[in-house]
């Protein structure tokens, strides 16, 4: 509530009342009061106006807001799913690189195992040489100790057969010469006999003589 203006309002009532053309003031007044109401009008439509019109940029300045945040949701959605795609893509190669890797590691331990086993079936072969080079040694030797020992034994036995033959050949030289040293004895004995029969049968012969 404005007084002053209230009191200006009346003042310039009574300056009218009491003016002689108060009745053409009056009218001036009433088309002052129209002109301004339709300015007023004329102000609230403009007005009006320019609210739909605010409203309206608001509503195309949301509507661009909001396409500029579907945009960058999109645009943000996009660069997820592309750096997904990338991390999938990571995985797979390093997941490849990976089983690449196990596959080499797979390998090397196979090959590794393989040359474990050739070189144990190398050796194993090398010991069994070795075995039966040391096997064939050890005949050998045995068939030349026994070869050795039967040569030994025959050689002995060739050796016992001519002593005992040597003492065989010696007794029957023995009992050879005994049996002739008998024989020249039964002869002397004989011979003697005969010589001193035949010395007494001469003496025997003399005596009678005489």
């Amino acid at each position: 509530f404005d007084p002053e203006a209230l009191e200006r309002g009346a003042a310039a009532l009574r300056e009218i009342r009491s003016s002689s053309n108060a009745k053409t003031v009056l009218e001036l007044t009433r088309e002052q009061e129209r002109t301004k109401a339709a300015e007023a009008a004329r102000d609230g439509e403009v007005a009006r106006a320019q609210a739909a019109q605010m409203q309206a940029e608001g509503a195309r300045i949301k509507g661009e807001e909001d396409r500029k945040s579907l945009q960058q949701k999109a645009q943000h959605r996009a660069q997820l799913l592309e750096y997904e795609d990338q991390l999938a893509r990571r995985r797979a190669e390093e997941n490849a690189e990976a089983a690449k890797r196990r596959k080499a590691e797979q390998l090397s331990m196979q090959e590794q195992s393989a040359q474990r086993i050739e070189a144990m079936k190398r050796q194993a072969e090398e010991e069994a040489v070795a075995r039966r080079r040391a096997e064939d040694r050890q005949r050998l030797a045995l068939e030349q100790e026994r070869d050795a020992a039967k040569a030994k034994a025959e050689a002995e036995g060739r050796i016992k057969e001519g002593r005992e033959n040597a003492d065989i050949k010696m007794k029957q030289l023995l009992e050879v010469a005994d049996a002739d040293r008998k024989k020249l004895m039964e002869a002397l004995e004989l011979g003697f006999k005969r010589v001193g029969e035949g010395v007494s049968s001469v003496l025997d012969d003399q005596s009678r003589m005489a």
